[in-house]
């Protein structure tokens, strides 16, 4: 059976800047983190876009803070996994725990880049080259002990 996630594409707050793009499953092996124009293929989605996300696609989304609250932008990254979108943030947080479980050669690669979007995209990177005990290790560090058998 093929189970799909619905999702619409959309800011949380409609006043603010917004961004997202589809992330096909498979497709972050062939991401470099450190060439800004790697997702350049990717469409940005329009919003309100209506989609049907298998297990291993994921969603880059980024949206302008709004300005009374807090500045700058909320880069997040929804990956579909055991029948959820599951959220991973830029954090520091995320960044250590990569390079805790890495192996010296993963390191190398995942490293590369900065800012908010590399950050996203290096978890997304680092599932995909990892070896699922490192997976496993890493969504222990990053996810409460309840989701991280699926996140």
């Amino acid at each position: 059976m093929n189970t799909t996630i619905s999702y619409t594409a959309a800011p949380a707050d409609s006043r603010c800047a917004w961004w997202s793009k589809h992330i096909p499953a498979g497709f972050a092996a062939d991401i470099d983190l450190a060439d800004k124009e790697s997702l350049a293929s990717l469409p940005f989605l329009k919003k309100n876009a209506d989609l049907e996300l298998e297990e291993g696609e994921a969603i880059l989304d980024s949206e302008a803070n709004h300005h009374r609250k807090a500045r700058g932008y909320t880069v997040q990254l929804l990956i579909a996994r055991g029948g959820k979108l599951r959220t991973v943030k830029a954090t520091g947080e995320l960044k250590i725990a990569i390079k805790q479980v890495a192996t010296p050669e993963q390191w190398a690669v995942l490293k590369q880049g900065s800012g908010d979007v590399a950050a996203v995209l290096r978890y997304l990177k680092a599932i995909t080259i990892m070896s699922p005990e490192q997976v496993s290790e890493l969504r222990g560090i990053l996810f409460p002990k309840k989701e991280a058998a699926t996140a």
